[in-house]
């Protein structure tokens, strides 16, 4: 690989994409990752709710990628020993996007304390993250190479987060209608 095609790589890293030649267990890694990190941001927006109400919806929501984060983690491993794990996203990529991930849950709990709904204002904190992993769902769903188990799976789990992702923006019209 020329250096032009590693500092191609290492950008796209950075802005949260895997790269699209990465083998399929390299996105499946990602993945699990951020789902990982959305569990984190959902609890922290569950802690800032003042409703019971509220706090269930994202505390629901930190559950559900906990799930799918174990599942596509036993997919991981079996793409691994079953391929090749030359394109691992480098260690300083997951350190940065580690520290862009605590600053966001920072970022929320000075977002919710200036505003005027917090509910409001997580909702659509909580959106920017799954356009995110929504876009990186889709470039793992097109490494799969429609293998029917991981396919599937990654074209549901991507269905439930798109799912999640509506309704966030209709519960945040909704509170915005109400401000």
């Amino acid at each position: 690989m020329t250096v032009k095609e590693q500092i191609k790589e290492l950008s796209e890293s950075f802005s949260g994409h895997v790269p699209s030649n990465a083998p399929l267990a390299t996105h499946l890694k990602n993945l699990v990752h951020l789902n990982q990190e959305a569990a984190e941001g959902f609890r922290k927006a569950a802690s800032l709710m003042e409703s019971d109400q509220d706090e269930l919806l994202f505390k629901t929501y930190a559950d559900q990628r906990e799930r799918f984060a174990s599942v596509l983690k036993a997919f991981e491993e079996q793409e691994r020993t079953e391929g090749d794990s030359s394109h691992d996203i480098p260690a300083i990529v997951r350190v940065a996007e580690d520290f862009a991930a605590s600053a966001h849950r920072v970022w929320m709990s000075l977002v919710a304390s200036v505003t005027k709904s917090k509910l409001q204002s997580m909702l659509k904190e909580c959106m920017r993250g799954d356009e995110t992993i929504i876009e990186s769902y889709d470039a793992a769903v097109s490494a799969s190479n429609s293998r029917s188990e991981v396919h599937n799976r990654l074209t549901s789990q991507r269905a439930d987060i798109k799912a999640v992702h509506e309704t966030l923006s209709r519960l945040t019209r909704e509170a915005t209608d109400k401000n």
